[in-house]
């Protein structure tokens, strides 16, 4: 009965009939049979019925049963080295024929290269988490930057709001808070003059210039500054609003 592996269908193997030779009597050439019998010769004949003979008598014909196939393996691979280059890769009676039936009957055959190609599996797969890990890590930065450069721009919109956008030299002074930092100036005994005097001719400078508005540009300031205080009391006001406008353009707003 014939098996399949694949696509090929391999036939069991084929038994030889040989026929019987003729049987040979066995001679003794050490005591040859003379050509002449002398004397009285008796031959005694057993007869056996049919069912009985088959009993007694193996009739089959076992003993010419052969297991060796017709052509041997080595003769085989003989053959097969033979015609390698003229056997087709692919199609029926084919390499790729070979290659499926004794795969399918190997069973269990596993590649020489499937250790390599599950390590590349292995490495693929731990790149591939590896990559997945970094765009999750990007996308942590990028929006953790993009919440730092929108908070970035709103703190320098508000800052451009309180003290304008030439900030660094020339930014807007609030009269209140110059009056603030006056006060601390007088507390660190920096004023030559006294506090009363300078804030009085603060409030001038403001009142008597740019219509009395109280939020003045530094350079404003020392416009209106310079027209009314005088002596010791301008180069305190002078230092104030200087003061001031170092503190503002570092970023660390009016306060000194």
């Amino acid at each position: 009965m014939a098996r399949s592996y694949g696509n090929t269908k391999i036939s069991s193997p084929r038994t030889i009939s040989r026929k019987p030779q003729p049987f040979r009597p066995i001679i003794d050439e050490e005591n040859p049979m003379p050509d002449k019998y002398e004397g009285d010769i008796i031959f005694n004949k057993t007869i056996y019925s049919k069912p009985d003979f088959e009993n007694k008598i193996d009739i089959g014909f076992n003993e010419l049963i052969t297991d060796q196939p017709i052509v041997s393996v080595e003769e085989f691979f003989n053959l097969y080295n033979e015609v390698f280059f003229d056997i087709p890769k692919e199609g029926e009676n084919s390499h790729s024929t070979i290659i499926e039936t004794s795969t399918d009957y190997f069973e269990d055959y596993r590649s020489p290269l499937q250790d390599i190609i599950d390590s590349k599996d292995l490495e693929i797969e731990e790149l591939n988490r590896r990559v997945l890990e970094a765009e999750q890590r990007l996308t942590v930065i990028l929006t953790e930057q993009e919440i730092e450069e929108t908070q970035e721009a709103a703190n320098n919109a508000a800052y451009e709001a309180e003290y304008g956008t030439d900030f660094t030299t020339n930014p807007l002074l609030k009269y209140g808070k110059l009056k603030q930092n006056l006060e601390t100036l007088e507390s660190r005994n920096e004023l030559r003059k006294s506090l009363n005097k300078n804030l009085n001719d603060l409030r001038q400078a403001k009142e008597k210039e740019d219509n009395n508005v109280s939020k003045k540009s530094y350079n404003q300031w020392s416009d209106a500054i310079g027209k009314r205080a005088e002596g010791q009391v301008k180069d305190d006001l002078k230092d104030l609003i200087s003061a001031t406008r170092t503190s503002i353009a570092a970023g660390n707003g009016w306060q000194i």
